[in-house]
């Protein structure tokens, strides 16, 4: 039970002080920074535990590491979310022009003109550019060093999970 009692307390921490520092100031790059949030946090529970030794209290070494686990597992979802949160997802844009037509509905060439107004894939390249995972270079879009460890992780995943490569048209 402490592990749970733990990891969910480190996460609601990390999120408190995520809350706190996006209302103060929106840091430039929000998927590093969110990152460094839970990653200090982590560090500093290890750090007690260790400084304090708070085995006596029941968080064990490998309840440290169940804690631990249990809280990146949270964190990486949280991540995942935040994704969705961040930038208009094409999924929740939908679901906002739908749900604005309540009860009547909406028809689908109503809501693929609507969803075409949307600016996604703009907002979307925005970001990459600002987060430094693509640049412009004489009006070509070039994928970064930063933008091939992305794709480095993200590729093989949908390969694996059968996905194949991403579609291009063209």
């Amino acid at each position: 039970m402490i592990v749970l009692i733990e990891g969910t307390g480190l996460f609601l921490t990390s999120f408190a002080i995520h809350v706190m520092l996006w209302r103060a100031r929106l840091p430039r790059h929000q998927w590093r920074a969110l990152f460094l949030v839970f990653a200090i946090v982590a560090g500093i529970a290890a750090a007690l535990h260790i400084g304090l030794g708070l085995s006596s209290h029941g968080l064990t070494s490998p309840r440290l590491i169940l804690t631990i686990l249990l809280f990146g597992s949270l964190a990486v979802t949280y991540m995942i979310l935040f994704s969705a949160l961040e930038a208009d997802s094409p999924t929740l844009t939908m679901i906002e022009l739908i749900r604005q037509r309540r009860s009547n509905g909406v028809d689908e060439a109503e809501l693929s003109a609507g969803f075409l107004e949307q600016t996604f894939p703009r907002v979307r390249l925005e970001q990459m550019l600002h987060d430094g995972l693509v640049e412009n270079a004489g009006g070509h879009l070039r994928v970064t060093a930063q933008g091939r460890r992305v794709a480095s992780l993200v590729l093989p995943y949908r390969r694996l999970l059968g996905r194949g490569d991403v579609a291009v048209r063209g």
